[in-house]
């Protein structure tokens, strides 16, 4: 009993000798295969993490570029409110001579043609000479 105990012991240990043999070949073609797909993986990851990196300084760029667009815009903004002023400004000195044009129009065609009231203070005559006057008379 004892030769058929170490002649079966023997035989198991032959045959986990010859079956394994192959599986660790195959383990260790798996683990090549393994070890080629994770180095593949890292240089995929590495690439990726350079484009990363490349669109990163392209938005750093972009965003400088935005940032630089609206101090652009809030100073074109401050031109527009600062011209809009000097608009409504020339406007009402347009308004007050228009006004001032449109009273002495009134006069000068109150008074008539040759009356010295007509005439702005700056072009009267001083020179003491007399004028003769061109009013017309009305009909009655």
């Amino acid at each position: 009993m004892l030769r058929r105990t170490v002649a079966a012991a023997v035989v198991m240990v032959v045959g986990l000798f010859l079956v394994g043999a192959p599986a660790g070949a195959d383990t260790k073609s798996q683990l090549k295969a393994a070890e080629a797909k994770l180095n593949d993986l890292i240089d995929q990851i590495s690439a990726e993490s350079q484009q990363i990196s490349d669109l990163e300084g392209q938005i750093a760029l972009k965003t400088s570029a935005i940032e630089a667009v609206k101090v652009t815009i809030q100073q074109t903004q401050a031109k527009i409110v600062k011209l809009e002023g000097d608009i409504e400004k020339a406007t009402l000195e347009l308004q007050a001579t228009q006004r001032q044009l449109d009273r002495r129009a009134w006069v000068a065609y109150e008074a008539g043609p040759g009356s010295r009231r007509s005439r702005p203070s700056s072009t009267r005559r001083t020179s003491g000479t007399p004028r003769t006057s061109c009013r017309r008379t009305r009909p009655t």
